[in-house]
């Protein structure tokens, strides 16, 4: 057997003979023979070329392809998206304008199509949930944390079933921080696939939104939020996308495409209350370490200013005797030293004092909060009483 000759560097190539010369070295055994091959048969567009229909073989397991060469009488035979076993043979085809060798499997013999192990859904799921992990999922946490210590309202646009009344139950569960967030409800039919995606599609503007969240309360019929084409919209939301659909022991595949999901619409609103209470009390307690910081060292700035300022006094007074005629006494420099000794205290105690301005501050803040959940509390009390 003769050997390959390799290629020269003093000959020129072009990319139709690379291709061609390829063509030629890949000669496997199995083209040379009939085969068993076994695949997901995929109908192409139903035209024939020379009697031959150009299909596609997919693998079972991943999206590996092959194109399918189908006789005009084998292929009356065949049902798009069966498993199909047959005996055929591997054919090569040099594809100039692509720059490819296309691998092509010819059938001569159908023995048995079967339903498919899994479903088109099912696969379609797959893809969606491998989509949602490249994606990655967004910072929630981090996301509130640096709204609420920039002081900037976070928006919140809930979609909602149209009877619902959870809107009351995550207001009540927002507690404290309700005078934070700018929460919006919208009500659609929850079970209306058509509606839901409508709804997406509508508030999916981040300049307008910054969490949207698909919330429901208990109760059956889930199968709308298994819905393959709601679960690929909300992989195109530009708002950070939440979910508190209400089940504990289902996880429907539109709440594995939320960035955070939630079991209830209370357990929603609680989060948002302990995100906003916790940033808060972290900024108060990080506020009270740099005042406390600031304070050490002004003190200890100052301590070691008057230190080398009362040294200088004492050795100008040194001075003082033995350098006679000089227009500005030692006594004077010393008495400057001092005076400016003077103003950095001054200066210190300010800057102590508006820290602790800072403080208080952030103390009043926390408190109206507080009251205004204590009027909303009060008013609900007397408008409960009225209506009896």
């Amino acid at each position: 057997m003769s050997e390959e000759q390799p290629l020269l560097a003093d000959i020129s190539y072009t990319p139709a003979s690379l291709l061609h010369l390829f063509n030629s070295i890949l000669s496997p055994a199995a083209t040379k023979k009939i085969i068993l091959l076994k695949g997901i048969y995929v109908a192409g567009k139903g035209v024939t070329y020379a009697g031959f229909f150009y299909d596609t073989l997919k693998d079972e397991a991943t999206d590996a392809v092959v194109t399918l060469v189908v006789p005009a009488l084998l292929r009356s035979g065949l049902t798009h998206n069966k498993t199909i076993e047959f005996y055929g043979y591997i054919t090569k085809r040099v594809v100039l304008h692509g720059g490819r060798i296309e691998v092509h499997a010819v059938m001569t013999q159908l023995l048995q199509q079967t339903a498919n192990t899994y479903s088109e859904k099912e696969v379609r799921t797959v893809e969606l949930l491998q989509q949602k992990a490249e994606l990655g999922y967004g910072d929630v946490d981090n996301f509130l944390k640096r709204r609420i210590a920039n002081e900037e309202a976070v928006r919140v646009r809930i979609l909602i079933g149209k009877t619902a009344i959870i809107d009351s139950d995550i207001s009540h569960a927002l507690e404290s921080s309700v005078g934070f967030y700018v929460v919006a409800f919208e009500r659609i039919n929850l079970s209306s696939e058509a509606e839901i995606l409508q709804a997406l599609q509508q508030w999916n503007d981040a300049s307008a939104n910054d969490l949207l969240v698909l919330s429901r309360g208990g109760g059956d019929n889930l199968e709308v939020f298994n819905s393959v084409a709601v679960a690929a919209y909300c992989l195109e939301l530009e708002p950070l996308f939440l979910t508190a659909i209400g089940h504990k022991e289902d996880n429907p595949l539109v709440q594995k495409m939320a960035d955070k999901a939630f079991i209830t619409p209370t357990a929603l609103g609680q989060y948002l209350n302990r995100m906003y209470n916790e940033t808060v009390a972290e900024l108060q307690d990080s506020k009270a370490r740099l005042v406390e910081t600031i304070t050490l060292q002004l003190g200890a700035n100052y301590h070691k200013q008057v230190s080398n300022l009362e040294e200088k006094v004492r050795h100008l007074e040194e001075l003082n005797g033995q350098r006679a005629g000089m227009l500005l006494s030692a006594q004077d420099m010393a008495n400057i030293y001092r005076a400016q000794a003077e103003q950095m205290r001054v200066t210190a105690e300010q800057m102590r004092a508006q820290a602790e301005q800072v403080t208080a501050a952030a103390v009043r803040r926390r408190m109206s909060y507080w009251i205004v959940l204590v009027v909303v509390a009060v008013v609900c009390v007397l408008v409960g009483r009225g209506c009896r």
